[in-house]
Protein backbone atom coordinates (compact mmCIF):
# COMPACT_ATOMS: atom_id res chain seq x y z
CA UNK A 1 0.00 0.00 0.00
CA UNK A 2 1.26 3.44 -0.81
CA UNK A 3 0.13 6.66 0.84
CA UNK A 4 0.71 10.35 0.37
CA UNK A 5 -0.69 13.62 1.62
CA UNK A 6 -3.21 14.75 -0.93
CA UNK A 7 -2.39 17.81 -2.98
CA UNK A 8 -5.23 17.67 -5.48
CA UNK A 9 -8.11 18.91 -3.29
CA UNK A 10 -7.73 22.71 -3.36
CA UNK A 11 -7.96 22.59 -7.15
CA UNK A 12 -10.86 20.16 -7.19
CA UNK A 13 -13.15 22.07 -4.87
CA UNK A 14 -14.20 24.25 -7.79
CA UNK A 15 -14.47 21.54 -10.43
CA UNK A 16 -18.24 21.34 -10.36
CA UNK A 17 -18.75 21.95 -14.06
CA UNK A 18 -18.87 18.22 -14.73
CA UNK A 19 -22.27 18.14 -13.05
CA UNK A 20 -23.60 21.40 -14.40
CA UNK A 21 -26.18 19.82 -16.68
CA UNK A 22 -29.37 18.36 -15.19
CA UNK A 23 -30.98 18.36 -11.76
CA UNK A 24 -29.85 16.15 -8.94
CA UNK A 25 -32.47 14.48 -8.01
CA UNK A 26 -36.54 -13.22 22.01
CA UNK A 27 -34.25 -12.63 24.41
CA UNK A 28 -32.61 -9.34 24.43
CA UNK A 29 -31.40 -7.69 27.64
CA UNK A 30 -34.71 -8.00 29.49
CA UNK A 31 -36.67 -8.97 26.36
CA UNK A 32 -37.77 -12.15 24.64
CA UNK A 33 -39.14 -13.08 21.26
CA UNK A 34 -40.50 -16.43 20.18
CA UNK A 35 -41.24 -16.83 16.50
CA UNK A 36 -44.33 -18.39 15.01
CA UNK A 37 -44.03 -20.68 12.00
CA UNK A 38 -44.90 -17.76 9.73
CA UNK A 39 -41.73 -15.97 10.83
CA UNK A 40 -39.61 -16.90 7.78
CA UNK A 41 -41.88 -14.53 5.88
CA UNK A 42 -39.88 -11.94 7.83
CA UNK A 43 -43.07 -10.26 8.94
CA UNK A 44 -44.47 -12.12 11.95
CA UNK A 45 -43.15 -13.12 15.35
CA UNK A 46 -44.59 -14.21 18.63
CA UNK A 47 -44.11 -10.80 20.14
CA UNK A 48 -45.95 -8.80 17.54
CA UNK A 49 -48.04 -8.34 14.48
CA UNK A 50 -47.12 -4.82 13.62
CA UNK A 51 -47.68 -2.26 10.94
CA UNK A 52 -51.26 -3.18 10.08
CA UNK A 53 -52.30 0.45 9.97
CA UNK A 54 -49.74 1.05 7.22
CA UNK A 55 -50.31 -2.33 5.60
CA UNK A 56 -46.99 -3.73 6.77
CA UNK A 57 -48.19 -7.18 7.68
CA UNK A 58 -47.52 -10.50 6.01
CA UNK A 59 -50.23 -12.49 4.39
CA UNK A 60 -50.00 -15.61 6.48
CA UNK A 61 -52.36 -17.65 4.33
CA UNK A 62 -50.84 -21.07 3.84
CA UNK A 63 -48.40 -20.48 6.70
CA UNK A 64 -48.59 -22.45 9.91
CA UNK A 65 -47.02 -25.15 12.00
CA UNK A 66 -46.92 -27.56 9.07
CA UNK A 67 -44.86 -25.05 7.04
CA UNK A 68 -41.88 -25.16 9.42
CA UNK A 69 -39.23 -27.28 7.75
CA UNK A 70 -36.56 -26.46 10.32
CA UNK A 71 -36.84 -25.23 13.87
CA UNK A 72 -34.19 -22.59 14.53
CA UNK A 73 -32.51 -20.63 17.27
CA UNK A 74 -30.05 -17.73 17.26
CA UNK A 75 -28.23 -16.09 20.16
CA UNK A 76 -26.09 -12.96 19.98
CA UNK A 77 -23.63 -11.73 22.58
CA UNK A 78 -22.85 -8.03 22.90
CA UNK A 79 -19.10 -8.35 22.42
CA UNK A 80 -16.85 -8.64 19.38
CA UNK A 81 -13.31 -8.27 18.16
CA UNK A 82 -13.05 -4.63 19.23
CA UNK A 83 -12.76 -6.06 22.75
CA UNK A 84 -9.79 -8.27 21.91
CA UNK A 85 -6.89 -7.69 24.31
CA UNK A 86 -3.86 -6.17 22.55
CA UNK A 87 -1.77 -9.28 23.19
CA UNK A 88 -4.34 -11.66 21.64
CA UNK A 89 -5.75 -10.37 18.34
CA UNK A 90 -8.62 -12.59 17.25
CA UNK A 91 -9.48 -13.82 20.75
CA UNK A 92 -13.22 -13.07 20.36
CA UNK A 93 -13.22 -15.18 17.18
CA UNK A 94 -11.27 -17.93 18.97
CA UNK A 95 -13.82 -18.00 21.80
CA UNK A 96 -16.61 -18.27 19.22
CA UNK A 97 -15.00 -21.49 18.00
CA UNK A 98 -14.02 -22.95 21.35
CA UNK A 99 -17.38 -22.65 23.13
CA UNK A 100 -18.55 -25.61 21.05
CA UNK A 101 -15.88 -27.88 22.54
CA UNK A 102 -18.07 -29.60 25.14
CA UNK A 103 -19.92 -28.38 28.21
CA UNK A 104 -20.20 -29.43 31.83
CA UNK A 105 -23.59 -31.05 31.14
CA UNK A 106 -22.56 -32.55 27.80
CA UNK A 107 -18.78 -33.02 28.13
CA UNK A 108 -18.22 -34.94 24.89
CA UNK A 109 -17.06 -32.33 22.41
CA UNK A 110 -18.50 -34.35 19.52
CA UNK A 111 -21.93 -34.81 21.10
CA UNK A 112 -23.42 -31.64 19.66
CA UNK A 113 -22.23 -32.36 16.12
CA UNK A 114 -23.59 -35.90 16.36
CA UNK A 115 -26.95 -34.60 17.62
CA UNK A 116 -27.30 -32.19 14.69
CA UNK A 117 -26.17 -34.78 12.17
CA UNK A 118 -28.75 -37.26 13.45
CA UNK A 119 -31.60 -34.77 13.21
CA UNK A 120 -30.92 -32.86 10.01
CA UNK A 121 -29.41 -29.81 11.64
CA UNK A 122 -26.55 -27.38 11.10
CA UNK A 123 -24.90 -24.67 13.16
CA UNK A 124 -22.60 -21.72 12.67
CA UNK A 125 -21.20 -18.65 14.35
CA UNK A 126 -19.75 -15.29 13.38
CA UNK A 127 -17.73 -12.61 15.11
CA UNK A 128 -18.17 -8.95 14.25
CA UNK A 129 -16.86 -5.72 15.74
CA UNK A 130 -19.28 -5.56 18.69
CA UNK A 131 -21.34 -8.74 18.42
CA UNK A 132 -20.80 -12.48 18.28
CA UNK A 133 -23.71 -14.51 16.91
CA UNK A 134 -24.40 -18.25 17.16
CA UNK A 135 -27.25 -20.14 15.49
CA UNK A 136 -28.52 -23.57 14.54
CA UNK A 137 -31.45 -25.31 12.91
CA UNK A 138 -32.79 -28.81 13.45
CA UNK A 139 -35.79 -31.00 12.65
CA UNK A 140 -38.78 -29.36 14.40
CA UNK A 141 -39.35 -32.39 16.61
CA UNK A 142 -35.97 -31.96 18.27
CA UNK A 143 -35.95 -28.25 19.03
CA UNK A 144 -36.28 -28.59 22.80
CA UNK A 145 -33.36 -31.00 23.04
CA UNK A 146 -31.33 -28.73 20.79
CA UNK A 147 -32.03 -25.68 22.92
CA UNK A 148 -30.90 -27.47 26.07
CA UNK A 149 -27.63 -28.53 24.50
CA UNK A 150 -26.94 -25.28 22.68
CA UNK A 151 -27.46 -22.93 25.61
CA UNK A 152 -25.01 -24.91 27.71
CA UNK A 153 -22.24 -23.54 25.47
CA UNK A 154 -22.88 -20.14 27.02
CA UNK A 155 -23.69 -21.30 30.53
CA UNK A 156 -20.87 -23.77 31.24
CA UNK A 157 -18.44 -24.43 28.38
CA UNK A 158 -15.47 -26.71 29.05
CA UNK A 159 -13.11 -25.09 26.55
CA UNK A 160 -11.46 -28.46 25.96
CA UNK A 161 -7.93 -27.25 25.29
CA UNK A 162 -7.04 -30.45 23.48
CA UNK A 163 -9.21 -29.20 20.63
CA UNK A 164 -7.58 -25.76 20.44
CA UNK A 165 -5.08 -26.73 17.75
CA UNK A 166 -7.84 -27.98 15.50
CA UNK A 167 -9.83 -24.77 15.98
CA UNK A 168 -6.77 -22.64 15.31
CA UNK A 169 -6.39 -24.52 12.03
CA UNK A 170 -10.04 -23.77 11.23
CA UNK A 171 -9.52 -20.06 11.96
CA UNK A 172 -6.32 -20.06 9.90
CA UNK A 173 -8.22 -21.64 7.01
CA UNK A 174 -10.92 -18.96 7.23
CA UNK A 175 -8.26 -16.28 7.25
CA UNK A 176 -6.45 -17.69 4.22
CA UNK A 177 -9.74 -17.60 2.35
CA UNK A 178 -10.37 -14.02 3.51
CA UNK A 179 -6.95 -12.99 2.20
CA UNK A 180 -8.14 -13.57 -1.36
CA UNK A 181 -10.70 -10.76 -1.07
CA UNK A 182 -9.49 -7.34 -2.17
CA UNK A 183 -12.18 -5.73 -0.03
CA UNK A 184 -10.87 -7.47 3.09
CA UNK A 185 -7.31 -6.50 2.22
CA UNK A 186 -8.27 -2.86 1.77
CA UNK A 187 -10.16 -2.85 5.07
CA UNK A 188 -7.09 -4.17 6.90
CA UNK A 189 -4.92 -1.53 5.24
CA UNK A 190 -7.29 1.07 6.67
CA UNK A 191 -7.05 -0.59 10.09
CA UNK A 192 -3.26 -0.42 9.94
CA UNK A 193 -3.34 3.27 9.03
CA UNK A 194 -5.77 4.25 11.77
CA UNK A 195 -4.20 5.79 14.88
CA UNK A 196 -2.94 3.14 17.29
CA UNK A 197 -5.02 4.54 20.15
CA UNK A 198 -8.26 3.81 18.29
CA UNK A 199 -10.06 0.44 18.58
CA UNK A 200 -10.19 0.10 14.78
CA UNK A 201 -6.43 -0.33 14.74
CA UNK A 202 -6.70 -4.06 15.26
CA UNK A 203 -6.69 -7.45 13.54
CA UNK A 204 -10.00 -9.07 14.34
CA UNK A 205 -9.73 -12.13 12.10
CA UNK A 206 -7.10 -13.95 14.11
CA UNK A 207 -4.67 -16.49 12.68
CA UNK A 208 -1.92 -18.80 13.90
CA UNK A 209 0.46 -15.89 14.37
CA UNK A 210 -1.90 -13.88 16.59
CA UNK A 211 -3.39 -16.83 18.52
CA UNK A 212 -0.39 -19.11 18.98
CA UNK A 213 3.00 -17.81 17.89
CA UNK A 214 2.98 -14.26 19.25
CA UNK A 215 1.24 -15.13 22.55
CA UNK A 216 3.76 -17.93 23.09
CA UNK A 217 6.66 -15.57 22.45
CA UNK A 218 5.18 -13.10 24.93
CA UNK A 219 4.38 -15.90 27.43
CA UNK A 220 0.65 -15.20 27.29
CA UNK A 221 -1.54 -18.02 28.60
CA UNK A 222 -4.22 -18.16 25.90
CA UNK A 223 -6.36 -20.69 27.74
CA UNK A 224 -6.52 -18.34 30.68
CA UNK A 225 -7.21 -15.35 28.40
CA UNK A 226 -10.06 -17.27 26.80
CA UNK A 227 -11.72 -18.19 30.08
CA UNK A 228 -11.38 -14.64 31.34
CA UNK A 229 -12.89 -13.25 28.14
CA UNK A 230 -15.86 -15.59 28.38
CA UNK A 231 -16.34 -14.91 32.10
CA UNK A 232 -16.27 -11.15 31.54
CA UNK A 233 -18.41 -10.81 28.44
CA UNK A 234 -20.72 -13.83 28.11
CA UNK A 235 -23.48 -12.65 30.43
CA UNK A 236 -27.22 -13.18 29.96
CA UNK A 237 -27.82 -9.44 30.34
CA UNK A 238 -25.75 -8.82 27.21
CA UNK A 239 -27.42 -11.45 25.04
CA UNK A 240 -30.37 -11.51 22.67
CA UNK A 241 -32.03 -14.61 21.28
CA UNK A 242 -34.77 -15.69 18.87
CA UNK A 243 -36.42 -19.11 18.75
CA UNK A 244 -38.62 -20.39 15.94
CA UNK A 245 -40.64 -23.60 16.01
CA UNK A 246 -43.99 -25.22 15.30
CA UNK A 247 -45.18 -25.23 18.92
CA UNK A 248 -47.57 -22.66 20.44
CA UNK A 249 -45.93 -19.45 21.54
CA UNK A 250 -46.35 -20.08 25.24
CA UNK A 251 -44.58 -23.40 24.87
CA UNK A 252 -41.72 -21.90 22.86
CA UNK A 253 -41.32 -19.20 25.49
CA UNK A 254 -41.19 -21.81 28.24
CA UNK A 255 -38.51 -23.77 26.40
CA UNK A 256 -36.47 -20.63 25.82
CA UNK A 257 -36.63 -19.70 29.49
CA UNK A 258 -35.69 -23.23 30.54
CA UNK A 259 -32.63 -23.37 28.30
CA UNK A 260 -31.44 -19.77 28.45
CA UNK A 261 -32.16 -19.58 32.16
CA UNK A 262 -28.99 -21.56 32.81
CA UNK A 263 -26.87 -18.68 31.50
CA UNK A 264 -25.73 -16.50 34.41
CA UNK A 265 -26.40 -12.78 34.41
CA UNK A 266 -23.22 -11.19 35.67
CA UNK A 267 -24.66 -7.65 35.64
CA UNK A 268 -21.88 -6.39 33.37
CA UNK A 269 -22.19 -3.58 30.87
CA UNK A 270 -21.28 -4.13 27.25
CA UNK A 271 -18.14 -2.32 26.07
CA UNK A 272 -18.58 1.12 24.56
CA UNK A 273 -15.87 2.95 22.63
CA UNK A 274 -17.46 6.33 22.02
CA UNK A 275 -15.25 8.25 24.46
CA UNK A 276 -11.97 7.61 22.64
CA UNK A 277 -10.17 9.65 19.97
CA UNK A 278 -11.28 9.65 16.32
CA UNK A 279 -9.78 7.04 13.98
CA UNK A 280 -7.53 9.66 12.37
CA UNK A 281 -6.11 12.73 14.04
CA UNK A 282 -7.24 15.76 12.00
CA UNK A 283 -3.69 16.68 10.98
CA UNK A 284 -3.28 13.30 9.21
CA UNK A 285 -6.08 13.98 6.75
CA UNK A 286 -6.69 14.19 3.89
CA UNK A 287 -4.77 11.08 2.96
CA UNK A 288 -4.45 9.15 -0.28
CA UNK A 289 -3.63 5.45 -0.20
CA UNK A 290 -2.89 3.21 -3.16
CA UNK A 291 -3.49 -0.50 -2.74
CA UNK A 292 -2.28 -3.19 -5.13
CA UNK A 293 -5.22 -5.58 -5.66
CA UNK A 294 -5.07 -9.29 -6.39
CA UNK A 295 -7.71 -9.11 -9.09
CA UNK A 296 -7.84 -6.98 -12.21
CA UNK A 297 -9.90 -4.12 -10.81
CA UNK A 298 -10.03 -0.35 -11.21
CA UNK A 299 -11.70 1.35 -8.27
CA UNK A 300 -11.46 4.46 -6.16
CA UNK A 301 -12.94 4.52 -2.66
CA UNK A 302 -13.82 7.59 -0.60
CA UNK A 303 -14.00 7.08 3.19
CA UNK A 304 -15.03 9.45 5.93
CA UNK A 305 -14.97 8.48 9.60
CA UNK A 306 -17.70 10.23 11.59
CA UNK A 307 -19.17 9.80 15.09
CA UNK A 308 -21.36 6.74 15.56
CA UNK A 309 -24.81 6.87 13.99
CA UNK A 310 -26.20 3.84 15.83
CA UNK A 311 -28.63 5.82 17.95
CA UNK A 312 -30.24 7.35 14.86
CA UNK A 313 -31.64 4.08 13.51
CA UNK A 314 -35.15 5.54 13.26
CA UNK A 315 -34.17 8.26 10.77
CA UNK A 316 -30.87 6.90 9.36
CA UNK A 317 -29.29 10.08 7.92
CA UNK A 318 -26.57 8.07 6.17
CA UNK A 319 -29.24 6.29 4.15
CA UNK A 320 -30.55 9.65 2.92
CA UNK A 321 -27.09 10.74 1.71
CA UNK A 322 -26.30 7.33 0.24
CA UNK A 323 -29.59 7.29 -1.65
CA UNK A 324 -28.78 10.53 -3.44
CA UNK A 325 -25.12 9.76 -4.02
CA UNK A 326 -25.90 6.32 -5.37
CA UNK A 327 -28.77 7.41 -7.59
CA UNK A 328 -28.38 6.37 -11.22
CA UNK A 329 -30.92 8.62 -12.95
CA UNK A 330 -30.49 11.80 -14.95
CA UNK A 331 -28.50 14.46 -13.13
CA UNK A 332 -26.92 11.97 -10.75
CA UNK A 333 -23.23 11.73 -10.02
CA UNK A 334 -22.98 8.35 -11.74
CA UNK A 335 -24.81 9.62 -14.82
CA UNK A 336 -22.26 12.42 -15.16
CA UNK A 337 -19.34 10.06 -14.68
CA UNK A 338 -20.72 7.66 -17.27
CA UNK A 339 -21.34 10.47 -19.74
CA UNK A 340 -17.71 11.51 -19.36
CA UNK A 341 -16.55 7.92 -19.85
CA UNK A 342 -14.97 7.79 -16.39
CA UNK A 343 -16.95 5.19 -14.44
CA UNK A 344 -19.26 2.21 -14.78
CA UNK A 345 -20.76 2.02 -11.29
CA UNK A 346 -21.04 3.94 -8.02
CA UNK A 347 -22.22 2.82 -4.60
CA UNK A 348 -22.47 4.63 -1.29
CA UNK A 349 -23.41 3.91 2.30
CA UNK A 350 -22.18 3.00 5.74
CA UNK A 351 -19.24 0.63 5.58
CA UNK A 352 -19.12 0.31 9.36
CA UNK A 353 -21.07 1.71 12.28
CA UNK A 354 -20.04 0.91 15.83
CA UNK A 355 -19.89 2.82 19.08
CA UNK A 356 -16.29 3.70 18.15
CA UNK A 357 -17.09 5.44 14.84
CA UNK A 358 -19.07 5.17 11.64
CA UNK A 359 -17.42 4.95 8.23
CA UNK A 360 -19.32 6.47 5.32
CA UNK A 361 -17.95 5.26 2.01
CA UNK A 362 -18.38 5.96 -1.69
CA UNK A 363 -16.96 3.43 -4.15
CA UNK A 364 -16.55 4.15 -7.87
CA UNK A 365 -15.73 1.46 -10.44
CA UNK A 366 -13.54 3.10 -13.07
CA UNK A 367 -13.17 2.78 -16.79
CA UNK A 368 -9.61 2.73 -18.20
CA UNK A 369 -10.04 6.42 -18.90
CA UNK A 370 -11.25 7.04 -15.35
CA UNK A 371 -8.19 5.25 -13.99
CA UNK A 372 -5.99 7.71 -15.89
CA UNK A 373 -8.08 10.75 -14.90
CA UNK A 374 -8.54 10.24 -11.17
CA UNK A 375 -8.64 13.99 -10.50
CA UNK A 376 -11.79 14.30 -12.60
CA UNK A 377 -13.49 11.43 -10.74
CA UNK A 378 -12.63 12.90 -7.35
CA UNK A 379 -13.82 16.30 -8.52
CA UNK A 380 -17.18 14.87 -9.59
CA UNK A 381 -17.88 13.14 -6.29
CA UNK A 382 -16.83 16.14 -4.20
CA UNK A 383 -18.80 18.51 -6.40
CA UNK A 384 -21.93 16.42 -5.99
CA UNK A 385 -21.47 16.42 -2.23
CA UNK A 386 -21.16 20.19 -2.41
CA UNK A 387 -24.41 20.31 -4.35
CA UNK A 388 -26.16 18.29 -1.62
CA UNK A 389 -24.86 20.67 1.03
CA UNK A 390 -26.14 23.70 -0.87
CA UNK A 391 -29.51 22.09 -1.61
CA UNK A 392 -30.02 21.15 2.01
CA UNK A 393 -32.11 18.22 3.31
CA UNK A 394 -35.31 17.68 1.35
CA UNK A 395 -38.32 16.26 3.17
CA UNK A 396 -39.71 14.72 -0.03
CA UNK A 397 -36.59 12.56 -0.38
CA UNK A 398 -37.02 11.18 3.12
CA UNK A 399 -40.70 10.56 2.41
CA UNK A 400 -39.73 8.63 -0.70
CA UNK A 401 -37.27 6.56 1.31
CA UNK A 402 -39.88 5.93 3.96
CA UNK A 403 -42.33 4.66 1.36
CA UNK A 404 -39.75 2.41 -0.26
CA UNK A 405 -38.76 0.97 3.12
CA UNK A 406 -42.40 0.23 3.93
CA UNK A 407 -42.86 -1.55 0.59
CA UNK A 408 -39.73 -3.64 1.08
CA UNK A 409 -40.90 -4.57 4.55
CA UNK A 410 -44.41 -5.43 3.42
CA UNK A 411 -43.32 -7.56 0.47
CA UNK A 412 -40.21 -9.12 1.97
CA UNK A 413 -39.35 -12.44 0.41
CA UNK A 414 -39.27 -15.65 2.36
CA UNK A 415 -35.94 -16.65 3.84
CA UNK A 416 -34.60 -19.74 5.59
CA UNK A 417 -35.72 -20.01 9.20
CA UNK A 418 -32.20 -19.87 10.63
CA UNK A 419 -31.33 -16.77 8.58
CA UNK A 420 -34.47 -15.07 9.89
CA UNK A 421 -33.61 -15.86 13.51
CA UNK A 422 -30.02 -14.72 13.02
CA UNK A 423 -31.07 -11.41 11.50
CA UNK A 424 -33.57 -10.56 14.22
CA UNK A 425 -31.19 -11.59 17.01
CA UNK A 426 -28.48 -9.35 15.54
CA UNK A 427 -30.94 -6.48 15.33
CA UNK A 428 -31.96 -6.96 18.95
CA UNK A 429 -28.30 -7.01 19.98
CA UNK A 430 -27.67 -3.46 18.80
CA UNK A 431 -26.97 -1.06 21.68
CA UNK A 432 -29.83 1.26 20.71
CA UNK A 433 -32.27 -1.54 20.04
CA UNK A 434 -35.79 -0.02 20.03
CA UNK A 435 -37.48 -0.57 23.38
CA UNK A 436 -40.96 -0.62 21.86
CA UNK A 437 -42.23 -4.21 21.68
CA UNK A 438 -43.97 -3.48 18.37
CA UNK A 439 -40.65 -2.54 16.74
CA UNK A 440 -38.87 -5.87 17.02
CA UNK A 441 -39.19 -6.53 13.31
CA UNK A 442 -39.39 -3.06 11.88
CA UNK A 443 -36.46 -1.50 13.75
CA UNK A 444 -33.98 -2.20 10.97
CA UNK A 445 -36.39 -1.49 8.14
CA UNK A 446 -38.95 1.27 8.60
CA UNK A 447 -38.16 4.97 8.84
CA UNK A 448 -40.30 6.68 11.42
CA UNK A 449 -38.51 9.97 12.03
CA UNK A 450 -37.24 12.89 9.97
CA UNK A 451 -34.28 14.74 11.44
CA UNK A 452 -32.94 17.11 8.77
CA UNK A 453 -30.35 18.50 11.17
CA UNK A 454 -28.70 15.06 11.29
CA UNK A 455 -28.42 15.01 7.50
CA UNK A 456 -26.85 18.46 7.60
CA UNK A 457 -24.40 17.38 10.28
CA UNK A 458 -23.36 14.29 8.33
CA UNK A 459 -22.90 16.24 5.10
CA UNK A 460 -20.83 18.82 6.96
CA UNK A 461 -18.36 16.07 7.85
CA UNK A 462 -17.99 14.68 4.31
CA UNK A 463 -15.36 17.21 3.30
CA UNK A 464 -12.11 17.04 1.30
CA UNK A 465 -10.11 17.90 4.42
CA UNK A 466 -11.32 14.78 6.27
CA UNK A 467 -11.16 12.32 3.38
CA UNK A 468 -9.32 9.03 3.21
CA UNK A 469 -9.03 8.24 -0.50
CA UNK A 470 -8.07 4.72 -1.55
CA UNK A 471 -7.03 3.98 -5.13
CA UNK A 472 -7.27 0.30 -6.02
CA UNK A 473 -5.92 -0.31 -9.51
CA UNK A 474 -4.20 -3.45 -10.77
CA UNK A 475 -0.66 -3.18 -12.07
CA UNK A 476 -2.04 -3.47 -15.58
CA UNK A 477 -3.95 -0.24 -14.98
CA UNK A 478 -3.24 3.16 -16.41
CA UNK A 479 0.46 3.89 -16.63
CA UNK A 480 1.56 6.58 -14.24
CA UNK A 481 -1.74 6.65 -12.32
CA UNK A 482 -2.14 3.06 -11.16
CA UNK A 483 0.40 0.35 -11.68
CA UNK A 484 3.53 0.60 -9.62
CA UNK A 485 3.21 4.31 -8.83
CA UNK A 486 2.79 4.90 -5.11
CA UNK A 487 1.57 8.42 -5.73
CA UNK A 488 3.19 11.85 -5.40
CA UNK A 489 5.36 12.03 -2.33
CA UNK A 490 4.46 8.51 -1.27
CA UNK A 491 6.21 5.18 -0.95
CA UNK A 492 5.09 1.58 -0.96
CA UNK A 493 4.62 -0.04 2.44
CA UNK A 494 3.45 -3.48 3.52
CA UNK A 495 0.45 -4.32 5.70
CA UNK A 496 1.70 -7.11 7.98
CA UNK A 497 -1.34 -9.38 8.38
CA UNK A 498 -2.63 -9.64 4.82
CA UNK A 499 0.74 -8.87 3.17
CA UNK A 500 -0.94 -6.17 1.11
Amino acid sequence: AGDSTMSRFPLLLFAASLLAAGDALLLAPGRSVAARPAAPRALATAAEKEGEEEGEGADSEGEGADSVKKASFALCVGVGYLSDPPNANGLAHFVEHMVFMGTEKYPDENEWAAFLSSHGGEDNGETDAETTCFYFDVHPNYLREGLDRFCQFFAAPRFAWGSSEREVKAIESEFQQAKTSDSNREAQVHAALIDEAHPYNTFGWGDRRSLVERPAAARVDMQREMRQFHAQHYSAGRMSAVVLGKEPLDELQLWALESCGAIPNKQTSRPRFSSGPPPFAPHRLPLEVRVKPLKDVRRIDFSWFVPSLQEHHRCRPAEYVAHLLGHEGAGSCLAALKAAGLATDLSAGLQEDTSAAAEFAVSVDLTPRGASELDSVVAAVLAFLGFLVRAGPQAWVQEELRGLAALRFKFAESEPEVDYCRRIALSMAQPFYPPEPDAVLSGDHLLSAWRPELVEELLSRLTPSSLLLTVVIAESGAAGDGGDAAGPGGEWQGEPWFDT
